[in-house]
């Protein structure tokens, strides 16, 4: 997760799978290109580290989630949820 430029055929290799096969799978079950299923896996274990106690800043939850610049962590959190990060901290 950490790992900022994670491609399908690492995933695809990891699971013993080709990544035509990898791809269509991921089309199949979700109904989104493996590289959106990424994004939205990213934005997912963001949303959790914010929401949790130990009191993350976003740097350190953008680069837990594999994004070097803290700027596009929030550019891409903000496509997915509609509100940036420090917003999302924001609210009760």
């Amino acid at each position: 997760m950490a790992q900022q430029n994670v491609t399908p055929t690492e995933i695809a290799s990891a699971l013993c799978i080709c990544n035509k096969q990898l791809s269509r799978k991921i089309t199949a079950i979700t109904g989104e290109s493996l590289s959106k299923y990424i994004l939205q896996v990213r934005m997912n274990r963001a949303k959790r580290l914010l929401d949790s106690d130990k009191g993350y800043t976003i740097a350190e939850v953008a680069q837990r989630c594999g994004y070097e610049e803290s700027s596009n962590f929030t550019r891409a959190f903000k496509q997915i949820y509609g509100i940036t990060p420090s917003q999302y901290n924001k609210q009760p």
